[in-house]
């Protein structure tokens, strides 16, 4: 049976199908609004001048974009802007400013009207206020994350444990045998540093650190980089090659976010191909869009599997061997890259991972490379290093002065201002969270006084006190753990 005609069902009631669209329209308990290709906005429902609190004047006057909230304007013009030259669905979630000064969360629908020969004729939206649902499902998901806690706390622990061990066994070799069989023990330690560097960046990008590490990077030349890398992950079964065709594309991903995603989908994929297979590596320009794809010819994935891929904790391997963190991980950086995933996966037909990054037009290839420049020895320049860690504080002060610059060490606040009593410094390193206080404050009172005196700031975790850090400043921001060279760098960059 043939689905009946809204319109001739109103007829039969006796009703006209104009007045009675306008009554469901007006008086429809969510916002609903009319937009021709010219004119503008033609109709607002009440409850959506309702949820912006301003008047039908007011919205024909576009005051309801002023109320939209301003983390959120960037994505919702790209939205506008998709929609306006693809005539795609825009489906966007965005908060907005009330006249009583509460948040409230909106979700829009906007689908185009083609008219007979398919030309686009207007627009319909339909607004939905999902405060309250959104405000449920966190607490779902509070619960959830409390509850996952203590099974992410003991495979950390293990983790770690394992690494510890690592580490303590080859410094009590190292004490027994001669200095020519130190170096793979040296070497032994080094990786097992690393990998709880990752550990500790994983669990902190799990934290909403999004904004810890604002970079850039030519993907491209990351990915040759760490490609001897990758061969390790992948292990000698893995046949990985490579397909890169964006040698000049910049994305919003630092090096140490470039490794972590590409060194988790190529885990993922080694393990879905029982580690035997072919694994491929590739980018290309899609308009606006770095493609970057990752595809492996393993087992693949049913519905079941794709639907909580995403989910944090979720995985398909052994207790001993997966931790359900890489696929979160991923997802968090590419929304720090304003980007989206896609994933396609066929049971015995391989996965094919594709992230979609926004090519960041206004960064040159020479600026990157720029970035990584070493820098020049000191020339007895004073340095005040302040760290409540005093063997991070005497490590750093050892290899600073061995590359030529004079440094002074503060434990705290107290110590650092008595400091800066006596002389001001050439720069001052400083970590953010300090047991009397924090870095930044102590910087801002330098800066009141002394303005041109550049500042590194260090840190490991600084939560709601990470410091905002513009283009051009006399200020660099460096997370633990991190080599002495890329100090070096940063004081060098900023006495230059």
């Amino acid at each position: 049976m043939e689905k009946a005609n809204l319109v001739e069902a109103l007829r039969k009631l006796g009703v006209a199908e104009g007045e009675a669209l306008a009554t469901f329209f007006d008086e429809a308990p969510f916002g609903i609004y009319v937009d021709h290709p010219s004119d503008g906005c033609v109709f607002a429902s009440q409850a959506l001048l309702g949820y912006f609190g301003i008047s039908w004047e007011e919205f024909q006057g576009f005051n309801w974009a002023s109320r939209i909230f301003e983390d959120d304007i960037a994505s919702f013009q790209e939205a506008v802007h998709r929609y306006e030259h693809e005539l795609h669905v825009f489906d966007e979630q965005y908060r907005i400013h009330r006249p009583d000064k509460s948040t409230r969360w909106m979700h829009a629908q906007v689908r185009p009207l083609l008219g007979s020969a398919g030309q686009h004729i207007g627009s319909l939206g339909l607004i939905h206020d999902i405060t309250e649902s959104r405000e449920f499902a966190e607490q779902v998901a509070h619960h959830q994350a409390l509850a996952a806690a203590g099974q992410l706390a003991g495979r950390v622990a293990h983790d770690f444990n394992n690494l510890l061990s690592v580490v303590q066994s080859s410094v009590d070799l190292m004490e027994r045998v001669s200095e020519e069989e130190q170096a793979p023990l040296r070497a032994t330690i080094r990786e097992a540093v690393e990998h709880s560097v990752q550990i500790t960046k994983q669990l902190l990008t799990l934290s909403g650190q999004r904004s810890m590490e604002r970079s850039a990077e030519v993907l491209d030349t990351e990915l040759a980089k760490i490609a001897p890398l990758l061969d390790r992950v992948s292990g000698e079964g893995v046949a990985i090659g490579y397909s890169l065709e964006a040698p000049d594309e910049v994305v919003r991903l630092s090096k140490s976010q470039v490794g972590q995603v590409v060194v988790n989908l190529v885990s993922n994929a080694r393990d879905a191909m029982g580690g035997r297979g072919q694994l491929q590596i590739s980018t290309k320009v899609v308009g606006n869009n770095l493609h970057f794809t990752v595809e492996d010819d393993g087992c693949g994935m049913d519905t079941e599997t794709l639907e909580n891929l995403h989910k944090p904790f979720f995985t398909t391997k052994d207790p001993d061997r997966g931790t359900g963190l890489g696929m979160s991980i991923v997802d968090e950086l590419v929304a720090t890259a304003t980007g989206t995933l896609r994933v396609e996966s066929e049971l015995g037909k391989g996965t094919q991972v594709t992230l979609e990054l926004p090519i960041l037009a206004h960064t040159t290839k020479k600026q990157v490379a720029d970035g990584s420049q070493k820098s020049a020895r000191g020339n007895g320049e004073w340095i005040l290093l302040v760290d409540d860690n005093t063997a991070l504080r005497q490590s750093l002060a050892v290899s600073l002065s061995m590359y030529g610059y004079r440094v002074d060490v503060a434990a705290d606040l107290a110590e650092a201002r008595a400091q800066l009593q006596r002389k001001k410094p050439a720069i001052l390193v400083t970590d953010i969270l300090l047991h009397d206080g924090e870095g930044t404050s102590l910087a801002a009172e330098l800066h009141q006084t002394n303005p041109e005196i550049p500042v590194v700031f260090v840190t490991g975790f600084a939560g709601e006190h990470m410091p905002e850090i513009e283009p051009g400043a006399n200020r660099r921001l460096l997370f633990k753990p991190f080599g002495v060279d890329r100090l070096l760098q940063d004081i060098g960059e900023l006495l230059r």
